[in-house]
């Protein structure tokens, strides 16, 4: 089939590789460039965990076959996408219905490498961290974090690669304008723009990710990926980039927003993030933040969306990242080909099936 897209961010450029794959013709319309300077794809790191709660028996399998396409994208492009250094999610409340315990039992049925920690061995493994409040830590050694900068380019490489067609600077306002079998609309956070009648709410917020530059690492080095508190109160952060950036935010999405805005920080996110800091990171202490905003596109419940839109056959949208997409990347690819395709997909994914409880 002749597939167009419109976005050329995680999903778009993991569809049009994935599609390409399957042999199908695609055109790629991005409206900016690769990485786009808006689009919630780009940064300078994105986690890659199986740990999601209560939810984990739907996203580790997904996780899973991520990573390895990950490292098959690396061999293709001869890129460094996936840094494994593990992710620890910490907990002050550890018990059953709680995020980090839920989810380690359902990753331990599933065989996964998960490990329970006590706050002595958290400080000892991870000296970063102050304990002291601690209840428990769940480590995945098979998580870690993705470049967005290094991923984004790889997608493209890869696609381009089997024949598919990138267009830069090439906004489409309306998905019928564009020729092809199916129209495959991955806007992120313009998808309510792009398609105003998709059938269910979309939001898009805006959040701040904070990016410290320590004069010392110390013992911020050692950092894996890692969240705290991550069902409740969403706080989580990296290991430091080559160029010793420290990336520290917040899953809480609560400041709706226009994604055509800047993306300067947000005051009160920030000032609370630098207490956050100041409580648990003590090696951050005194070192400057120059982070930005970044824009989550929100569905009901936070879950993704793969789906045709009601009454137009042939427009399809892929997207509601929720601020926890990246990390699945070519998976993306492979769930928005089934979808062209007309093969099954998580009934969570369609229109109608929107859980009642939030994705984190």
């Amino acid at each position: 089939m002749r597939i167009s897209i419109i976005g050329g961010g995680v999903f778009g450029l993991a569809a049009a590789w994935r599609l390409s794959v399957r042999g199908h013709q695609v055109i790629v319309h991005e409206a900016g460039e690769i990485p786009s300077e808006k689009a919630a794809s780009r940064g300078v790191s994105k986690a890659l965990r199986a740990g999601y709660g209560a939810h984990s028996g739907l996203y580790a399998p997904a996780v899973r076959r991520a990573r390895s396409l990950w490292r098959e994208l690396e061999a293709a492009t001869g890129r460094t996408v996936y840094h494994e250094t593990g992710c620890l999610q910490l907990s002050t409340r550890y018990a059953p219905g709680t995020f980090e315990h839920d989810g380690y039992q359902v990753l331990r049925g599933l065989g996964w490498p998960v490990e329970l920690l006590e706050p002595d061995e958290v400080g000892r493994r991870y000296p970063a961290f102050c304990i002291e409040g601690l209840e428990t830590g769940v480590l995945d050694r098979w998580a870690g974090w993705v470049d967005p900068m290094e991923a984004l380019p790889a997608l493209a490489d890869a696609a381009t690669g089997l024949g598919a067609e990138i267009r830069t600077y090439a906004r489409v306002e309306d998905p019928d304008e564009l020729s092809g079998d199916r129209v495959l609309v991955c806007a992120g956070a313009w998808l309510g723009r792009v398609v105003a009648d998709v059938g269910l709410e979309v939001k898009a917020t805006r959040q701040h990710e904070g990016l410290f530059h320590p004069q010392i690492l110390g013992d911020l080095a050692s950092l894996p990926a890692w969240s705290l508190d991550m069902g409740t109160e969403g706080w989580y952060g990296f290991p430091p980039t080559r160029d010793g950036v420290v990336k520290v935010a917040r899953h809480l999405p609560d400041l709706e927003d226009d994604p055509d805005g800047g993306r300067d920080a947000v005051p009160q996110q920030a000032g609370l993030l630098g207490g956050f800091v100041a409580r648990w990171l003590p090696g951050l202490i005194g070192a400057v933040d120059v982070g930005r905003s970044c824009f989550y596109t929100m569905s009901p419940d936070g879950g993704f969306l793969f789906d045709a839109v009601p009454g137009r056959e042939r427009v399809l949208v892929a997207g509601c990242g929720g601020g926890h997409a990246f990390k699945f990347g070519p998976v993306l690819g492979d769930w928005a080909t089934d979808l062209v395709e007309g093969k099954d997909l998580p009934r969570s994914f369609r229109i109608s099936g929107r859980a009642r409880d939030r994705v984190v």
